[in-house]
């Protein structure tokens, strides 16, 4: 039985009001005493000391909005997050093409247009160049996005005939034939069709997201993979193989099955799985232009792209609420936001317990702005992402984006803030998402004010956003979310007090140890 001693250094409790302590006591799987250091310990002798070295020990982190599975697939895929041009992501590639099998996908993630120097879709040439026979299949860093070379594009079947037929989510070049580009529905009905892990690989890349996630201090996630993996997560949480606390959320074709089985948001599936909710996306992205918008992008006529007609919108969120199941809709743009705060308003039914959610809520107009709080919705966001989205979004947005990511605004309305990363499309160290929260700049200190400086949150709010919150809103809250007596030892311990420390620092600092239910699970 795990017996140990906090100290040297400051516990942040995490409840709202409570502040910190000086040392904290765990025997077995429970925090048994928190406190000054004389009080604890004088319950703790003779437990073993974890040295906080000055550091802070806080609750275990919540990644809320997260892909599990797509995440630990991605740890083994071709890593693209910064190249400058097509043609240094496919010298990236080539080295993945040397020693794949004849014939094999080359998959990847990462790439993103406003990121290359000419901001444009790249073209199947540069993969064409490194891989003529392989496949290559590559997902933007917003995962809306992917980019194909012919192999993939002759295996796939996509030719000039469909790509003439399309909505335009295929791109096509002068000779009216598929660039290798594919947009949002036509991206992921692609992306499906290439051949898939077996069950046994796709459990092998969820404990390498397990392990990577314990050494960020995470240990619950909120998984957004939708369609099948409920049966995946509750076969490894039979096997006790299910590394962390999951809760569940589906797409719309599990809907119907969800529903006849009886499942409800908050409902148990296992030892450490729950089901969430009803997961739907109404538009895309801002990295790709197909975010939904009110007025047109700067110096365009274009407005985005609705992927979920309104009225079916409408039905699913009612169907949904009616039957104990809450929903949580992925909308970036200003008019994906407002529609999306339309259909709540018309489902009629915004109990507290259903945590309704909006996902990402990257731009609002100012009238929409209180709605969220009005209709008892959780404001589920991704600070991290606004490191590479504050360039793109002033280029394209313009002065919309004074409410972009309004943090602050939500959260002063009263809608629940919930942070998360979206991993695989951002680093999901909590800690990251904590530095862009609090000082909304960039990795390297720009702007130097912060980028709309009043939508700022304080150090406390940023972590109870991970913490705090998603504990409280899933009911949680009697058992994790704080380092209180009698609660479960989850607890990660940072070797940098962020609470005090400048606030450009809290990027770099660490994880020293993460415990789960008092066990150490992770240790530098």
């Amino acid at each position: 039985m795990a017996r140990l001693l906090l100290k040297n250094g400051r516990i942040f409790v995490g409840r709202p009001g409570t502040g910190f302590a000086e040392a904290a006591a765990i025997a077995g799987r429970r925090i048994v005493a928190v406190g000054s250091l004389e009080e604890v310990e004088n319950v703790a002798g003779g437990f073993e000391v974890v040295d906080l070295a000055g550091g802070v020990a806080v609750p275990a982190f919540c990644d809320s909005h997260i892909h599990l599975l797509t995440y630990g697939q991605n740890l083994s895929g071709v890593q693209l997050f910064g190249a400058k041009s097509p043609e240094e992501a496919a010298t990236r590639v080539a080295l993945r093409a040397q020693i794949a099998r004849p014939g094999s996908w080359i998959t990847g993630i990462g790439w993103s247009k406003e990121e290359f120097s000419d901001r444009r879709f790249p073209t199947k040439k540069p993969l064409d160049n490194i891989s003529p026979h392989n496949p290559v299949a590559l997902y933007s860093r917003d995962y809306h996005t992917l980019w194909l070379n012919s192999a993939a594009l002759r295996i796939l079947g996509i030719g000039k005939d469909q790509a003439l037929r399309s909505d335009g989510d295929i791109l096509i070049g002068e000779d009216r034939e598929p660039e290798g580009v594919l947009l949002e529905h036509a991206a992921k009905e692609a992306f499906a069709r290439i051949p898939q892990q077996s069950d046994v690989g796709k459990m092998a890349a969820l404990d390498a997201a397990f392990g990577r996630l314990y050494s960020l201090g995470v240990l619950s996630a909120h998984n957004m993979d939708s369609d099948g993996d409920m049966d995946l997560f509750s076969r490894m949480d039979e096997e006790g193989r299910l590394g962390i606390r999951v809760v569940a959320y589906i797409g719309s074709k599990a809907l119907d099955d969800a529903m006849a089985v009886g499942l409800h948001t908050g409902g148990p599936g296992g030892l450490r799985l729950r089901f969430g909710g009803l997961k739907l996306i109404k538009d895309g992205t801002l990295g790709s232009q197909t975010a939904m918008m009110i007025d047109p992008y700067e110096a365009s006529t274009a407005k985005g792209m609705d992927l979920m007609p309104e009225a079916q919108l409408n039905e699913l969120i009612k169907r949904a609420n009616d039957r104990g199941i809450g929903v949580a809709v992925h909308a970036i743009g200003d008019a994906a936001n407002r529609e999306v705060l339309d259909a709540f308003s018309k489902s009629g039914r915004q109990e507290k317990w259903l945590v309704n959610r909006m996902e990402h809520v990257q731009l609002l107009s100012e009238e929409d702005l209180p709605r969220p709080a009005a209709l008892g919705l959780a404001s589920s966001m991704q600070p991290v992402h606004m490191e590479g989205d504050i360039g793109p979004a002033e280029m394209v947005w313009g002065g919309r984006c004074r409410f972009a990511y309004a943090m602050k605004s939500l959260q002063r309305s009263g809608s629940p803030l919930l942070f998360g990363s979206d991993a695989p499309v951002a680093d999901p160290n909590p800690l990251l998402g904590i530095y862009h929260a609090v000082t909304r700049k960039c990795s390297d200190g720009k702007p130097e004010r912060g980028w709309y400086p009043e939508e700022r949150l304080t150090v406390e709010e940023a972590v109870r956003a991970y913490t705090w919150n998603p504990s409280e809103l899933y009911k949680e809250h009697g058992e994790r979310g704080s380092i209180e007596p009698g609660k479960l030892a989850d607890i990660a311990v940072l070797d940098e007090d962020i609470f005090s420390c400048h606030k450009d620092r809290i990027r770099k600092a660490k994880v020293t140890v993460t415990m789960m239910e008092g066990d150490i699970v992770y240790r530098v």
